[in-house]
């Protein structure tokens, strides 16, 4: 829309056109009939009769084209002369002829109309587009199970903690500051700003029934995938989840955003989870045609592969050196199973025996143990793997200087999870032929929360863009235990503690020499399709286990989850990106399905200002074709200005009268010359007892009046001009 004009959004082009047509020709008549009045203003009082006859047909409206061009013409050429020349005259009735012309070519200015789309209205708004309580109470809603009336579910919010031993071999972390209420209370929530946990909460949530409900109260809630990896960003409910190439993003507190609208969010709370694989130099393929074909591994050789391993490898630069170790622990567990004699053309080993990899026809990633080369049990494959992404873990905190003693204390000890081995597998077409095959890498996950500023745009085909800048801050985190107390269990005069999942609390603070991000550790998660979970019911448990969620999907999960394109000979690129990208989608489905944001939070939050940036309907119009409307402008506007001036020096009223005199039979031209004058004679009006009339002008016949004086100025200086006019 650069060359565009934005004309208006209330009518159509169709609409336009109309009103444009109908004001040119109202121009045109208007110009027509206010240049016969400038015509007849300036015709001479003495002209050849060929002069008399233009004038009489542009007052009969008959012929005029013709005649006019070709008096013109004899004009501008010198080929014929007035006793008193009027240029005047020969520059009206130029006007005049061109004018139709002018109002034809106008026609092709139409062409520049066309339909457009403009921004619309700016207006205020709130997370979730929230403005009223009963919004407010429609979102909480959203978030619960269905039919659950949210003020029978309690909320339990922590804001510090401490260890408290119970006994022998018994210490649990306390929650010592609570803030405690229901979900169908506003007061608590609607106190806190954007860059806190708590203005989320858990989604499908309900108060569990149970034996203890009398003395404990106990939450469930959803901690899971939907079972489908979600890959395009998403705005719902007050959070805009964004999965990306290299893992996913979540910015809370966003409105809802309609097509070719966009939000500025001058501070928030975001969390992110990068993801980076590496390819281990192993892959595997087979003929799915051939009956007894089994397929074969090959593993590329070291010194090939630590050349070729980052020139594919995608994600955090952090991430490389860990998962390039566990890459290399990998290939030392895996290389018995290859034939070092046999290396081909491409540096490839052969494996001895058939691939150990499993083959599909859709394209999937799942979690993958190496082949045990030990005691040849399945618990010896998993704990070597184990040994290898615990390593890598590890190296993944300690790079990112991630507190680790909150999670390995004897409270809350939880194992942590940043590095899995995954095995990206499909089927494609190659050469004609049908080839099903796998590929292992090894990948890891970090998960941040931060401050931010973002910006979020939806374009007029619903895409979703963003953009977040980190701003320091100071992360304060607060982990609380669960746990009912059983007396008098198993047995009497025993004290049993049943723990259910920890209460996590997340809260950003201003700090102009802080961090940009803060990493957290990650929780072990049991799997991508877990489900439910129990506890209090606080939404900073997603945030310690997304990552790991990212790294878990294994057979155990449903098969939908592990899914990246459901179509048959769809693995046309075995990439590290493919695998990143859907660590991301899988990463957007836990959020999406697992965290929901609270709308009572909304209610006090501050109002936020949506732009639009188009899709309101308007007229425009292409500046390129905008010179066709400029000749009949102009001529326009010269015929105003010309007739303004007629209008000032009181010139212009008697033309209207003299029109009486030059149309229709008259004029009557009168003796002395017998018959038809011949075109060259000259004529002149005269006062007769009946009127003025034409007379021809012979030698010697005297002129009243000055040969100068024009008809309208002759007339008007005669006695009884109007009279004679009237008659």
């Amino acid at each position: 829309m650069q060359d565009l004009l934005v004309l208006t959004d209330r009518l159509t082009v169709g609409q336009i056109t109309f009103i444009t047509r109908v004001a040119i020709q109202i121009l045109s008549y208007s110009s027509l009939f206010l240049l016969g009045l400038i015509i007849l203003t300036h015709s001479p009082r003495i002209a050849p009769l060929e002069t008399h006859d233009v004038l009489n047909r542009v007052v009969g409206k008959s012929t005029v084209t013709k005649t006019s061009l070709k008096w013109i013409a004899k004009r501008l050429f010198r080929r014929k002369s007035d006793p008193t020349p009027s240029s005047w005259l020969l520059l009206a009735l130029a006007l005049s002829l061109c004018y139709g012309l002018f109002v034809s070519l106008s026609d092709i200015g139409f062409i520049g109309f066309r339909s457009c789309a403009v921004p619309g209205a700016t207006f205020q708004d709130f997370p979730a587009s929230i403005k009223s309580e009963s919004d407010a109470r429609a979102v909480v809603a959203a978030n619960v199970i269905n039919g659950t009336d949210p003020s029978t579910v309690n909320s339990y919010r922590c804001d510090s903690s401490s260890d408290v031993s119970w006994g022998v071999n018994v210490t649990e972390r306390v929650c010592t500051s609570w803030h405690n209420s229901t979900y169908g209370d506003p007061s608590d929530f609607r106190l806190l700003n954007s860059t806190d946990s708590d203005i989320l909460m858990p989604k499908y949530l309900q108060r569990l029934n149970t034996s203890r409900s009398a003395v404990f109260d106990l939450n469930s809630f959803f901690m899971s995938t939907n079972g489908q990896p979600v890959f395009q960003p998403t705005i719902s409910g007050g959070l805009a989840v964004i999965p990306h190439d290299s893992g996913v993003y979540a910015i809370v507190g966003v409105p809802n955003l309609s097509n070719q609208q966009k939000v500025d969010i001058p501070k928030t709370l975001a969390l992110e989870v990068d993801m980076g694989c590496m390819w281990v130099g192993i892959l595997g393929s087979k003929d799915p045609s051939g009956v007894l074909d089994f397929g074969k591994d090959a593993m590329l050789s070291d010194q090939q592969y630590k050349a070729q391993r980052l020139t594919s490898y995608h994600g955090s630069a952090v991430f490389q050196e860990p998962l390039a170790q566990a890459a290399d622990s990998v290939r030392e567990l895996m290389r018995p199973w290859f034939n070092a004699s046999t290396v081909d053309a491409n540096g490839y080993m052969q494996s001895f025996n058939n691939s150990y990899g499993i083959f599909s026809w859709d394209t999937e990633a799942q979690s993958w143990f190496p082949p045990s080369m030990g005691n040849g049990t399945i618990s010896d494959s998993v704990d070597l793997t184990g040994y290898i992404t615990g390593n890598c873990t590890a190296q993944v905190h300690q790079a990112l200087n991630v507190d680790t003693s909150i999670w390995t204390r004897k409270s809350t000890n939880q194992p942590a999870s940043a590095c899995r081995l995954y095995q990206l597998r499909g089927s494609f077409i190659q050469n004609q032929t049908t080839t099903q095959g796998h590929k292992e890498m090894v990948c890891a996950t970090s998960t941040s929360v931060n401050m931010v500023s973002a910006t979020l745009e939806v374009d007029v085909g619903g895409n979703i863009m963003s953009n977040i800048t980190h701003l320091p801050s100071t992360l304060n985190f607060v982990v609380a235990s669960y746990f009912d107390i059983l007396h008098d269990a198993p047995n009497i005069g025993d004290t049993s503690f049943n723990g259910f999942d920890f209460i996590e609390h997340y809260t950003l603070a201003d700090n102009a020499t802080g961090d940009l991000q803060h990493f957290i550790y990650q929780r072990s998660a049991f799997g991508a399709t877990s489900g439910f979970s129990s506890g209090a019911g606080s939404a900073g448990t997603a945030f310690s286990q997304v990552g790991s969620v990212m790294l878990s999907v294994s057979s155990l999960d449903a098969p939908s989850i592990a899914t990246i394109n459901p179509a048959y000979f769809s693995a046309t690129n075995f990439s590290d990106v493919t695998l990143t990208r859907w660590g991301g989608a899988v990463g957007a489905s836990f959020l999406l399905s697992s965290v929901g944001y609270n709308g009572w939070a909304g209610l006090g939050s501050q109002a936020l200002t949506v732009v639009s940036t188009g899709g309101k309907e308007a007229t425009c119009y292409s500046f390129r074709y905008g010179a066709a409307f400029l000749p009949m402008i102009v001529a326009t506007v010269a015929v105003i200005f010309w007739t303004l001036g007629l209008l000032v020096s009181a010139r212009l009223h008697a033309p209207k009268k003299l029109e009486g005199i030059y149309g229709g039979l008259s004029p009557v031209i009168v003796a002395p010359i017998p018959g038809k004058p011949p075109k060259d004679s000259l004529l002149v009006w005269e006062k007769e007892s009946d009127g003025p009339h034409l007379r021809a002008i012979v030698d010697g016949l005297p002129i009243d009046g000055g040969k100068s004086d024009t008809l309208a100025t002759y007339m008007k200086n005669t006695k009884g001009y109007n009279d004679t006019l009237e008659k």
